[in-house]
């Protein structure tokens, strides 16, 4: 029983986060086109999204003990998810060394988010 309620939340969480990233990427890409950003800002902002959509997806689906190692595990699985989602619609698959960067950022981020949501009241 607990293991599906895991699978569940696992799902969860990165629904949540697949649907945060989509929104922030299109609200960003609007923001772009209509002021004219500089390019030097899409790195540090597609950050703050991956940091942010974590966060959220772990903090929101993540309920009673073992917050750490599940959030540790939810945002790898976010990350490796979101990449290999985006990578089938721009049609190409890169695994880089900042791919490995990123699914280690996820597991921190969820570490975090998972020891908060189960400390909340």
């Amino acid at each position: 029983m607990d293991n599906s309620n895991s699978v569940l939340s696992g799902v969860k969480a990165v629904v949540i986060s697949l649907i945060f990233t989509l929104i922030s990427i299109i609200i960003f890409a609007f923001l772009l086109k209509v002021f004219s950003l500089p390019n030097g800002i899409v790195k540090p902002i597609n950050y703050l999204i991956k940091c942010v959509s974590v966060f959220l997806g772990c903090y929101f689906s993540i309920k009673g003990e073992k917050g750490a190692l599940k959030g540790f595990i939810f945002g790898v699985l976010i990350i490796i998810i979101s990449n290999l989602l985006f990578s089938a619609l721009s049609c190409k698959l890169s695994i880089t060394l900042s791919l490995v960067w990123d699914i280690l950022l996820g597991g921190v981020v969820g570490v975090i988010a998972g020891v908060v949501a189960v400390n909340k009241k």
